[in-house]
């Protein structure tokens, strides 16, 4: 079963084994220590919800799905997309009134903005900056992170889990690496 502490380890393994192949150890096991940080504190009182795709790509899932659409297989796609029946029609509903609006004029338009999962937010632009504190370039840190939210997104799309307290204190109160055993 995963939850916070083996996502945790995970994401922490991968950041050692990377960057302890451009810098030190040292450095590598405090990118460890900035990663666990800073997924704590942005996700210290609600779920870490791991989002199945960037927002920015599903324009191009939604219009498939509306192409697909013959006006009674809401079912099918829903198995199809791997999503719930009530997620299929508020899609179809909003690719609806997109398909209208492109052929009418908006009297009284709304502005729209490209919003994020807080979880994509966090890789994209908080995590960068706390690797970059830990010693190593912006080039890489960006880099790190982009890597990290693209192997969440294919390895748990879909599930939210809870980095509490009680597992930042264990991480904080080591005696010995958990890495060890890459030495």
């Amino acid at each position: 079963m995963i939850n916070g502490n083996a996502l945790l380890n995970e994401l922490e393994t991968i950041v050692y084994q990377r960057i302890s192949r451009q810098y030190s150890e040292k450095t590598a096991l405090k990118c460890c220590n900035a990663l666990s940080l800073c997924l704590y504190l942005n996700f210290k009182s609600r779920l870490m919800y791991i989002p199945k795709t960037d927002k920015r790509n599903r324009a191009a899932e939604y219009a498939a799905i509306y192409n697909d659409f013959t006006g009674r297989n809401h079912k099918e796609l829903a198995i199809k997309y791997r999503r719930s029946e009530q997620s299929i029609y508020a899609i179809l509903k909003a690719q609806s009134q997109a398909a209208t609006a492109a052929v009418q004029d908006d009297l009284f338009p709304k502005k729209q903005k490209d919003k994020k999962y807080l979880t994509q937010q966090v890789f994209e632009e908080y995590l960068p900056t706390e690797l970059q504190a830990c010693g190593i370039s912006a080039d890489y840190a960006n880099d790190m992170a982009k890597q990290l939210l693209t192997h969440l997104s294919a390895s748990y799309a879909g599930i939210a889990v809870v980095i509490s307290k009680k597992i930042l204190q264990q991480r904080q109160n080591r005696e010995h690496s958990l890495f060890d055993d890459f030495n």
